[in-house]
């Protein structure tokens, strides 16, 4: 509107001289004529190209807006995959004390087991040593029987 009421006084400017000079009257309304004309024609191109300005600068805006969802869209992911980060972090943590646990527990049973075989081995030898026991007993009382028996 600026540039329209400049243009304005352009045309007007160039109007007045025409028409305050000596030319004939069909010649000032020609001058006229065509200065309106021109005006029209360039006040058409200029809201023409401000309507193409506008629809460019709401699709610019159209645009920024998706961006700003896309970007907060973004921000949502990379929290949430913060968050499955940790919880990745607190699950591997959680599966090397349990690793732990488990490599105890294997070393008490094996220390359990080697108690079980070396208490096995001693039963076994308290067997034999009273297998031993049992038949010396027997044979004694098998000789005593027999000496008993020959005095008799």
């Amino acid at each position: 509107s600026v540039e329209i009421a400049h243009r304005e006084r352009e045309l007007g400017a160039s109007t007045a001289a025409a028409g305050s000079s000596s030319a004939p009257s069909s010649l000032k309304g020609d001058v006229n004529e065509l200065g309106a004309h021109e005006l029209k024609t360039w006040e058409e191109d200029l809201r023409s190209k401000n309507e193409y300005l506008d629809g460019k600068e709401a699709a610019l805006q159209e645009q920024e807006d998706q961006i700003e969802k896309e970007q907060a869209g973004v921000e949502q992911w990379k929290g949430a995959l913060a968050a499955r980060e940790e919880r990745v972090r607190q699950i591997d943590l959680d599966l090397d004390k349990r690793e732990q646990d488990i490599t105890k527990i294997a070393e008490d049973i094996e220390q359990r087991e080697q108690e079980i075989h070396e208490k096995e081995e001693s039963m076994r030898a308290w067997e034999h040593r009273v297998k031993q026991v049992e038949n010396e007993v027997s044979r004694r009382r098998k000789s005593l029987g027999s000496s008993a028996l020959c005095r008799s």
